[in-house]
């Protein structure tokens, strides 16, 4: 039985690890603080098999002998045009806040956050009509899109989710959500 080659594409770790070597005096690789130490290990071992790290040996003064991981040529030569390429690319601003559509069970979910009486998972699935898993998803959602969301613990009560009041959200710049117009209605025939 014969086995397929291995790709010549890097891990993200493998990547992140000869990157940071690039940039170091010496071309020495050193585990990034964010990746755990038997994940680093085990990238080190498929970069040392693939021949794009090696071991440099150095001696300090009192003789003892230590052996530190280096790029080797092959490995200088596999990243640094992608390093190169890389750099060029601008980043998003993670400070941004993309708002949702206006008019949609998100946008309606950012406008019930953003009262100052906050709201919580049980408010949300019947306000929304989602499971309260998918309410648990949408809130990291929004997270992951830059809205600045907090949690409201007390022992008595229920977990309340708030966002900052500042934050923009559609409805805010649009027209007022089906639910808002029908209080409005409501208020307006007493």
């Amino acid at each position: 039985m014969s086995r397929k080659p291995k790709s010549d594409t890097l891990s993200p770790i493998q990547h992140r690890i000869l990157t940071a070597a690039i940039s170091h005096p010496g071309h020495q690789l050193a585990r990034p603080g964010d990746i755990k130490p038997p994940t680093y290990r085990s990238a080190l071992q498929a970069l040392r098999r693939r021949g794009l790290v090696t071991d440099s040996v150095s001696e300090d003064g009192s003789g003892r002998r230590s052996a530190a991981p280096v790029l080797s040529e092959a490995g200088f030569a596999h990243v640094a045009p992608a390093t190169l390429e890389v750099e060029t690319v601008a980043k998003p601003e993670l400070s941004s806040v993309r708002a949702p559509r206006a008019g949609s069970k998100l946008d309606r979910l950012v406008a019930m956050l953003a009262r100052p009486d906050s709201a919580g998972i049980d408010e949300l699935v019947g306000a929304l009509g989602w499971l309260p898993h998918t309410t648990r998803a949408a809130l990291t959602g929004l997270r992951k899109r830059g809205y600045a969301l907090s949690t409201i613990r007390t022992a008595d009560a229920p977990t309340r989710y708030r966002i900052a009041s500042n934050e923009p959200h559609a409805s805010d710049t649009a027209a007022p959500a089906a639910s808002e117009i029908a209080t409005v209605t409501e208020e307006a025939t007493r």
